[in-house]
């Protein structure tokens, strides 16, 4: 449980748009009011060229949580082209969240190394 206490912690000190009001209760963005419900989870693999959620699993998604697991990328989400130099960083290891659906279907992500990296994706929408 400390372990998740920090990793929420270090999402919201990065600006991230995760709150959690309760551990027992399901994940939420900020201004979001009502617990959010799994829609579906996918692996992504990221590789030279940006790619973004698969667009059959976003629709009316409010929340989508990322894990990053083989090998760093970057990330937008504002329409942008992510790179080794534009983007946020996502580390191996490190789970992060987008929110709000124009932010989800924005998402594109890139490997910054020589590896490409594999990303689980979770889904969340409003009940």
């Amino acid at each position: 449980m400390r372990r998740w206490n920090m990793l929420v912690l270090t999402l919201c000190l990065l600006g991230l748009c995760l709150v959690w009001s309760d551990q027992s209760d399901a994940e939420t963005c900020q201004g979001q009011t009502t617990k959010l419900t799994v829609t579906g989870s996918e692996t992504i693999t990221v590789s030279t060229v940006a790619i973004g959620f698969t667009a059959a699993n976003i629709t009316n998604a409010a929340l989508a949580i990322f894990y990053v697991r083989t090998a760093p990328i970057a990330y937008t989400v504002a329409g942008d082209t992510p790179s080794a130099t534009v983007g946020f960083p996502g580390p191996v290891g490190t789970m992060q969240g987008v929110c709000d659906l124009a932010q989800i279907k924005a998402f594109k992500a890139i490997r910054t190394t020589g590896a490409d990296s594999s990303l689980y994706v979770v889904y969340y929408k409003s009940p």
